[in-house]
């Protein structure tokens, strides 16, 4: 059995537990997904099993349809995913997942998001979100100055803000104050000086 966390935010950590499933299958996994809220002076601390997924984005449908851990569409991937719990006594706590899908009608990358709303039983698909991309020179676009092929890690940005990020290229910014439901996801590249450098420090 292994614990691991994946994201935490105020007084709330969320964490997965996996054990191996070693009398049916020495390969099968399961998987559960926790929220543990710490104690304060008028309640006591929580602790809350989120609910299966019986979804997933369409970048990791493929995944899901050759894997032998099955179903992988349960299964949260940690670079993606934010916890968020927004300023307020009525806010419920929230746990996002973010894709980003090329659409080959709209010929542009949209975004896709999983959103769970602790307390409630169902995950939420948001497809097709807009992306709005800005550059240093505060124009905005709706073209990814390069294709995605990943998020390194996803991190909370005070009450508000929750932020995906690609190491070498920008990151992905969703104001829930702004857009309680997204309507967008902003995108904000990395200097051009800075990603010069470093592109200069690879070549050599």
């Amino acid at each position: 059995m292994n614990i691991s966390v994946f994201a935490a935010h105020g007084d709330s950590v969320l964490f997965q537990l996996r054990g191996r499933m070693r009398l049916l299958c020495p390969d099968f996994y399961t998987r559960d997904y926790f929220v543990y809220r710490a104690g304060a002076a008028d309640r006591p601390p929580s602790l809350c099993r989120l609910p299966a997924r019986d979804f997933t984005t369409t970048n990791k449908r493929s995944i899901v349809k050759h894997s032998l851990d099955r179903p992988l569409c349960r299964v949260l991937f940690r670079r993606e995913i934010c916890l968020l719990r927004r300023r307020g006594p009525d806010e419920p706590l929230m746990v996002v997942e973010l894709d980003v899908v090329y659409d080959r009608v709209a010929r542009r990358e949209l975004a896709e998001l999983c959103i769970l709303r602790v307390g409630s039983r169902r995950w939420e698909m948001k497809l097709s979100v807009p992306l709005v991309v800005h550059d240093e020179d505060g124009n905005e676009s709706d073209q990814l100055p390069y294709r995605r092929d990943r998020i390194d890690t996803a991190i909370t940005m005070g009450d508000w803000f929750l932020c995906w990020v690609h190491y070498s290229e920008g990151f992905f910014l969703w104001d829930t104050a702004e857009e309680p439901s997204p309507k967008k996801i902003r995108f904000l590249p990395l200097p051009r000086e800075v990603m010069c450098r470093y592109s200069d420090h690879d070549e050599r």
